[in-house]
């Protein structure tokens, strides 16, 4: 996928899918065209190593919810691999 190609996707000129339930994981967007997916984690919900808002007396729970949902990440991402996706990934506020 070139850079033409992805400036392609962001501006409408790509067909892509949403959230497909048949994928692990429901990946955000799927460019089948390029056998290539792009996940977006929010900063604090799938715990980027930037992210300071862990406070308060839930912390145990987001604690724990936060590493299962990265646990989960690395499930999904290995398994749309092992069915020959290209993996895009980042972070969003």
């Amino acid at each position: 996928m070139t850079q033409a190609d992805i400036k392609n996707v962001f501006q409408g000129r790509c067909c892509c899918q949403l959230h497909d339930k048949k994928l692990p994981g429901k990946p955000d967007i799927i460019l089948s065209k390029y056998k290539t997916i792009i996940v977006e984690h929010s900063y604090f919900c799938h715990g980027h190593e930037d992210s300071k808002y862990l406070v308060g007396p839930i912390t145990k729970y987001w604690t724990e919810k936060i590493n299962k949902n990265k646990d989960n990440d690395e499930k999904n991402e290995a398994a749309l691999v092992a069915l020959g996706w290209k993996m895009i990934s980042g972070f969003w506020l």
